[in-house]
């Protein structure tokens, strides 16, 4: 009798023992969901916060459509007014953004281009425009298109001059506009190291008058912001401004893709700093990420690219006459903003 007692006495000491370590046990698995409860809480709450900045900060453009008030288009020494407003006849998610740089006295916009971005599609394609395209001038006469921004005061009038311009070259107003000046180009070539490109020929120019230097040999070669300055400013080749462009293009290609290489994700912040001294546009903080965004989804090995082609004239000087047919013909295929 006394020896059963032990034994039972130690079963219910085994079950007290077992009850114990289970409430313990089960103290600290609480308390560890309770942690991971927290963290994802604190984990969600970033995450709508991130959503609804996106949802209410990071928007598309405005489709919008140029109805002209007074006046014609704009021409060196005229003045244009406009108004925009929705246009249902315009393709949904498709911009036409006019990018522009400046010479070095700041005044003519010796480079030009339409980079056209479908984020429907997920597509991209980029015009050039060449610097020298003949336009004509309200009392008669002729000028060139990069004169256009510097005759109507420059800034943003200028751009809107030049925008209005375009709209009766191409058919279409572009949806908006970016002017960078040298200093932004040379740092972004610099921020990301630097960037490998073959030089197409000997490059020799020296033009104290514009403080310009180049001095670039033909070859595979490694070019930092200076010496990529030199590569896109030059113009003495056999077909001048029109293999001009097409350099640009090829090396604004290779720098926009190695800036969103994943190796340079990290200075996203230094872009921005970049973009927000050196750059005047007409779209907004939020337009210009909702279009980073959708750059990234766009494929820049599949992206078509054209120079707009003419007929040189020389008058008072060299003119580029473009061809209207074959510049109806590039729009229609690649940048045509028009439903049907």
């Amino acid at each position: 009798m006394k020896l059963f007692g032990s034994n039972h006495k130690a079963v219910r000491t085994k079950k007290a023992a077992k009850k114990a370590a289970s409430q313990t046990g089960g103290a600290a698995i609480s308390k560890g969901k309770k942690a991971v409860l927290i963290i994802l809480s604190v984990l969600l709450i970033l995450v709508l916060s991130v959503a609804v900045f996106l949802k209410v900060y990071v928007k598309p453009p405005e489709i919008i459509a140029p109805i002209r008030v007074t006046g014609t288009a704009s021409e060196p020494g005229t003045e244009t007014d406009a108004t925009k407003q929705p246009d249902d006849n315009m393709k949904p998610g498709y911009y036409n953004i006019l990018l522009a740089g400046t010479d070095n006295d700041g005044t003519r916009t010796d480079t030009m281009m339409i980079a056209r971005i479908d984020t429907v599609e997920h597509s991209l394609a980029l015009m050039s425009i060449p610097r020298d395209t003949m336009i004509e001038t309200s009392n008669g006469g002729v000028a060139k298109l990069n004169s256009v921004y510097g005759a109507n005061g420059c800034g943003h009038d200028g751009m809107e001059a030049l925008m209005l311009k375009l709209e009766d070259i191409l058919g279409f107003m572009p949806s908006g506009y970016a002017l960078v000046n040298l200093d932004a180009f040379m740092e972004l070539v610099d921020v990301i190291g630097g960037v490998d490109f073959y030089v197409p020929q000997d490059m020799y120019h020296n033009d104290p008058t514009q403080d310009l230097y180049i001095d670039l040999q033909e070859g595979y070669q490694h070019l930092d912001g200076n010496k990529a300055m030199q590569l896109v400013r030059f113009r003495g080749y056999a077909q001048a401004d029109i293999q001009r462009t097409k350099v640009q293009q090829d090396f604004l290609i290779t720098v926009a893709k190695q800036c969103m290489a994943i190796s340079n994700w990290d200075k996203i912040s230094e872009y921005i700093d970049i973009f927000t001294r050196n750059v005047t546009t007409n779209f907004t903080g939020g337009n210009m990420l909702f279009f980073a965004q959708e750059l990234m989804k766009c494929d820049l090995t599949d992206m078509p690219t054209y120079t707009l082609p003419g007929r040189d004239v020389w008058l008072d000087a060299a003119y580029l006459d473009l061809i209207d047919e074959e510049v109806a013909a590039i729009v229609e295929n690649d940048f045509n903003p028009y439903v049907g």
